[in-house]
């Protein structure tokens, strides 16, 4: 057997049991420095133990939990350029969905005037055959992009400490 370096700590320490305490007091039986190194753990554990435990004050805590919160936190990035440039997709992913929608660069589509529902519901029929998969696209970036600014916003939000 090496010299059980982690052992002899965790057997100062009293938290070794089983067999792997036992092959380490055979081992102590015959190695003198590590006999030493085992005293030596033994008599600082005690020492440590009788020191009187500490308790901080409450303001002490407070204190030190206000700064801890106020550091930045490692895995937190802001998303604001990654949610512009989605938003921005987004919108040009639209741009032909809302041409053929609101007949932005040509005169095929116009908003009627009807006077009575059906001609609504039929207008609306024709302009859905002409809706192009854009629309879902753009649509679908511009939600993506809002929910990652909903997602920045309530990752930056402190909670308050008590």
């Amino acid at each position: 057997m090496q010299h059980p370096e982690r052992e002899l700590y965790e057997l100062a320490e009293g938290e070794l049991t089983g067999n792997v305490a036992a092959e380490t007091y055979a081992h102590l039986r015959t190695c003198p420095a590590c006999q030493a190194t085992f005293e030596r753990l033994t008599s600082l554990h005690a020492r440590l133990t009788a020191l009187p435990q500490l308790q901080p004050s409450p303001a002490l805590a407070q204190a030190v939990h206000l700064r801890i919160r106020a550091l930045p936190r490692p895995g937190a990035r802001p998303h604001w350029r990654v949610a512009g440039l989605i938003f921005a997709v987004g919108l040009l992913a639209l741009l032909p969905s809302l041409d053929v929608l609101l007949g932005l660069f040509d005169d095929s589509v116009h908003l009627p005037a009807f006077t009575d529902w059906s001609g609504w519901f039929v207008w609306l029929e024709q302009l859905s055959a002409n809706v192009e998969a854009t629309l879902v696209v753009g649509l679908c970036a511009v939600a993506v992009a809002c929910i990652l600014v909903v997602a920045q916003t309530l990752t930056t939000l402190q909670p308050q400490v008590r």
